[in-house]
């Protein structure tokens, strides 16, 4: 797990890997594949995988953490407020 998240987020081959199986999802199935289904499917989780590598690297230009436990502290925070009042 540590080679695919490190410190609360995508490791810099992960997030090439889904760019480039992305890339090579949507260009295997605009040019290769005949049946419109299937085509449909695989562009579509092309287009998953580069929206997901995309948005990895910005948030790992930005150090942010978008799989880190976090929001659990908030959380309790939050209910405690809720308590107060």
């Amino acid at each position: 797990m540590k080679y695919i998240i490190r410190d609360g987020n995508f490791t810099g081959l992960t997030i090439i890997f889904f760019l480039c199986a992305g890339i090579g999802l949507i260009y295997i199935s605009s040019e290769w594949i005949e049946n419109f289904y299937i085509r449909l499917v695989s562009f579509s989780l092309g287009l998953v995988l580069v929206a997901t590598g995309g948005y990895a690297g910005r948030s790992r230009a930005f150090g942010l953490r978008p799989f880190d436990s976090h929001y659990e502290k908030v959380r309790r925070s939050y209910e405690e407020e809720k308590k107060k009042f």
